[in-house]
């Protein structure tokens, strides 16, 4: 349902799957979910996991060239990048807040890379990690930003805090993140923000072969979920009851949230293993996985150069997309109308992106940009009040029976 002059309409809307290989050669595919049709191709773009592939409000998305420290920006309704810019090193992993305001990437230097996209000015360069940024992921509510590294540790940061007014020379030393979550071992692979604010639910996904669901409040653990393998890609139907892990071993593992026995588990301090509820088919390393609005069903992509539409409800594959010439990197879901054409179409492209500036702005001029930001205030208080009220902690168990 949209709202128009004459009130509520009801409006046919169609899903489309973009699929991005891992070579520049191939062509990259945009196809209907539930048909397989394919209704759309694009040039020029690969990457190599899913985490280096983001949307940008309704009518872009961002990916990451393989070889070269550039970020690309392309338009849904054009074959070739719009915009090729060139940033300080080759990013790892990239990601858009919801409203397509602001972008983040991260690279293997460690550091985190932060662009207001009206403007392209680069606001924020700071040191993140120790090692090497592997994921990079926006609440919903474009409050906060979460990251994860090669060095196993899940970073929060205040995006209000992030983009205050401070001195260029202090901006560029480290900064401190509002929390810290360290339970993993090995290296994060994904992040899956859910629904909510301060309030939402934060699922990683490492090589340790696990999965865990964080409060974004406190940082405390909820749950913990153990894989027969590695995990490479992560996420959650819109309504978070199901969660989705793609293994190193071609197998996409499905958790029931509203399962008694992940109550059980957030309650004590031992994790679940999961490797029951599993949908088999693809031969190799699932790369990125992409839900459903209505979480009825999953796409999974591999580097098998095929990506699989599943039931999520009976585990069954209801098609397979064998169109790619090579493994497939990244996948990202796309709503339009009905009556759009996706190639061509005026409609889209009336948001404001602009060229991807390299270095920060030094002087006067940054200091003005960055009085102007669309953010009041700080949201430390907001989650400490939270804290407090007995919203983290020990409440873990609730947290998911909430849900």
């Amino acid at each position: 349902w949209v709202v128009r002059k004459s009130g509520f309409v009801r409006e046919a809307m169609d899903e489309l799957i973009v699929t991005v290989p891992s070579s520049a050669s191939d062509f990259s595919y945009v196809w209907d979910i539930r048909t397989g049709a394919v209704v759309g191709k694009y040039q020029a773009l690969a990457v190599q996991r899913g985490a280096a592939l983001a949307p940008l409000g309704p009518h872009y998305f961002v990916s990451l060239a393989p070889t070269k420290a550039s970020l690309l920006t392309s338009a849904y309704h054009h074959e070739q990048p719009i915009r090729r810019n060139a940033v300080a090193e080759r990013l790892s992993c990239v990601a858009c807040s919801k409203d397509g305001a602001w972008c983040a990437a991260g690279g293997p230097s460690g550091n985190l890379y932060l662009w207001r996209v009206g403007t392209g000015e680069l606001m924020k360069q700071w040191e993140a990690h120790f090692k090497g940024v592997n994921a990079v992921s926006f609440d919903n509510e474009t409050q906060f930003l979460i990251s994860g590294g090669e060095d196993a540790l899940v970073h929060v940061w205040v995006l209000a805090d992030l983009l205050s007014p401070t001195d260029t020379r202090q901006s560029l030393q480290k900064d401190a993140p509002h929390l810290t979550m360290s339970a993993h071992s090995l290296p994060i692979t994904s992040i899956h923000c859910g629904a909510g604010g301060v309030r939402s639910v934060v699922v990683t996904a490492s090589k340790d072969r696990s999965c865990r669901m964080w409060e974004l409040a406190s940082g405390s653990v909820i749950c913990s979920f153990v894989f027969p393998a590695f995990i490479s890609s992560v996420c959650c139907d819109a309504f978070e009851r199901a969660l989705f892990a793609g293994g190193g071993d071609g197998v996409v593992y499905c958790v029931d949230l509203l399962s008694p026995l992940v109550s059980d588990a957030s309650r004590g301090a031992n994790a679940m293993h999961c490797s029951d509820h599993a949908f088999r088919g693809h031969t190799m390393a699932v790369t990125a996985l992409c839900c459903s609005m209505d979480g009825t069903m999953l796409v999974s992509c591999s580097e098998d150069k095929t990506a699989r539409v599943w039931d999520v409800a009976s585990g069954k594959t209801l098609r397979v997309f064998v169109q790619h010439q090579a493994s497939i990197g990244g996948c990202l879901r796309v709503v339009r109308r009905r009556d759009h054409v996706i190639m061509g179409h005026p409609a889209f492209g009336r948001q404001r992106v602009s060229a991807f500036r390299k270095h920060m702005e030094v002087g006067e001029h940054a200091t003005e940009m960055r009085k102007v930001v669309p953010l009041e205030g700080s949201f430390a208080e907001e989650v400490k009040a939270h804290t407090s009220s007995g919203g983290g902690g020990g409440g873990g168990g609730g947290g998911v029976g909430r849900r």
